[in-house]
């Protein structure tokens, strides 16, 4: 390496003794007899800051081909890992570092961001498959289902649209689509059997784990999603219009109480698996988890169901702490305590008070659209069972609430 022209108050030194201080300062000389030695008006704890930077006679700027340089640096600090030595390029801004803001620097970087996701891209449409064209249909109130239905306003209201032909993810509204992430799910695969959307080749790239060559893996609620109706904004007015009217299909009002189940059934759930985390073990959401809270469902509401699991909970974590059982055995003891409440509730006639929302579970976009839009009961819907529906009175349905 060579030194640069220095600056006072090294000016007075020769190229040749300015050298001969550079490299012997740097293989470590006592700072105080260097300075002692060349007459440096300083004092030995300054001099590294008036150093010359050194060329580095190998090495150019990638941006304007300059003779690259190494700053003067603290000896100590470099030695040691504190401080970085920096290479700077002697004619330009140019660093050698990622966080180098030279034009050449921020071009290279919008460059390879650019491949990146042109690579991306092209793994997302191998991955998603199709060109991206999208094949819209033309569809009307009678040929959905209630469930379709319900499941096509409460996407389009969770997800929010981008453009005509476009929604965003799940999570765009803030309100979550349903309580859980699995009841989720089975309604877009729902939508999507039905042709109504498909995932969008221009869903972000954070919806995606990539590899070298291939996604690892996909996240159904970051997906954005394509309308495959002609006109959806149309679509959903006539199902909202419908819906609040009253004058549903006919084929509608069957369907009526078995979504309202599967909706109390994934609440249930949902209030189930917080009971158990916050007690300290992990919930079993296994088969018979399943059966025992659609045994509860039969004849209670959701709100109703609150009570017994909490109940259930409550004893099991004393049952617990008096037994010192594993966290695996508590969370079988959950299950059968819930259920032997439940049937000694209803053997001798007990009153199942029912509990409010709990505030880490909110209501969901389903539930606004069910209990609102659809049958315009409101948190009547969680907290009374439905039953079937009126048909004097379509929309109203008829609850069951136990005395």
């Amino acid at each position: 390496m060579d030194a640069t022209k220095p600056p006072t108050p090294l000016g007075h030194l020769t190229a040749e003794n300015l050298h001969s201080l550079v490299t012997r300062f740097y293989l470590g000389e006592s700072a105080k007899n260097l300075v002692k030695e060349f007459g440096i008006a300083c004092t030995a704890a300054k001099l590294h800051s008036i150093m010359p930077p050194a060329l580095i006679s190998d090495r150019f700027c990638p941006a304007c081909g300059v003779q690259m340089q190494i700053a003067a640096v603290n000896r100590t600090s470099s030695r040691y890992g504190y401080l970085p030595i920096v290479v700077r390029c002697s004619g330009c801004e140019h660093y050698e570092h990622a966080s180098c803001g030279c034009a050449f620097c921020v071009r290279v970087r919008q460059q390879l961001a650019e491949n990146e996701e042109n690579r991306r891209r092209d793994l997302i449409r191998e991955f998603l498959g199709g060109d991206g064209e999208i094949e819209s249909a033309p569809r009307t109130v009678e040929s959905l289902s209630l469930r379709e239905a319900v499941a096509f306003i409460a996407m389009v209201r969770a997800c929010g649209y981008i453009n005509e032909t476009t929604l965003g993810s799940i999570d765009f509204s803030g309100t979550p689509l349903s309580p859980t992430y699995g009841y989720s799910q089975e309604l877009i695969d729902l939508l999507r059997n039905a042709r109504l959307i498909q995932a969008s080749l221009q869903s972000s790239t954070h919806a995606f784990t990539f590899s070298e060559s291939e996604i690892t893996n996909c996240y159904f609620e970051r997906l954005s999603w394509d309308l495959l109706v002609t006109d959806a904004k149309e679509l959903v007015r006539e199902l909202e219009n419908v819906a609040l009217s009253g004058n549903w299909p006919a084929s509608w009002h069957e369907e009526s109480e078995a979504l309202w189940s599967e909706l109390a059934f994934a609440e249930s759930i949902q209030f189930f698996a917080l009971c158990s985390q916050q007690r300290g073990w992990r919930p079993n959401l296994g088969d018979a988890t399943n059966a025992m809270l659609e045994n509860l469902l039969r004849d209670h509401s959701v709100a109703q169901c609150y009570r017994i699991v909490w109940t259930g909970a409550q004893h099991t974590a004393d049952y617990k702490a008096r037994k010192n059982i594993s966290n695996p055995h508590a969370a079988n003891v959950f299950i059968g305590a819930c259920q032997r409440w439940a049937d000694r509730a209803r053997v001798e006639n007990w009153e199942v008070k029912p509990l409010r929302r709990n505030f880490e579970l909110p209501r969901t976009v389903v539930s606004y659209v069910l209990h609102d839009v659809f049958f315009k009961i409101g948190e009547r819907g969680f907290s009374e069972r439905i039953r079937t529906i009126n048909p004097a009175q379509p929309n109203i349905p008829e609850l069951m609430v136990l005395e």
